[in-house]
Parts: C-alpha cells; sequence; structure tokens
C-alpha cells in the first residue's frame, strides 16, 4: 500500500482544522467528482471510503 504525507492546515480560522487531499492517485483508485465519501474513525486513523451509489 502507498502511504501519502499531508500537513494539516485550517480554513478561515486558525481553530478550524482543514485537510486537503487532491491528486491524480485519488482518480486511479476509483475516487471522482462527485462521488460521496464515509469517514470512519478508528484508533487515530481516518478511513476514507467511496459510497455505492
Amino acid at each position: 500500500m502507498e502511504s501519502k504525507i499531508y500537513t494539516i492546515g485550517y480554513v478561515q480560522s486558525p481553530n478550524t482544522p482543514c485537510i486537503k487531499i487532491t491528486g491524480q492517485w485519488l482518480k486511479k483508485l476509483g475516487f471522482n467528482i462527485g462521488d460521496k465519501l464515509a469517514f470512519t474513525l478508528e484508533n487515530n486513523k481516518i478511513i476514507l471510503s467511496k459510497v455505492s451509489q
């Protein structure tokens, strides 16, 4: 499994964490514009899964 490293930033307020994920690698994994995502929090991990239509 390939790993990507990102830095958490903020939106408008320094007190609001924000994670922006971009890249063609998302498309290669089957994530497309308009897809719905489920975020699962587990043992200090965020797991992103595409929701079936």
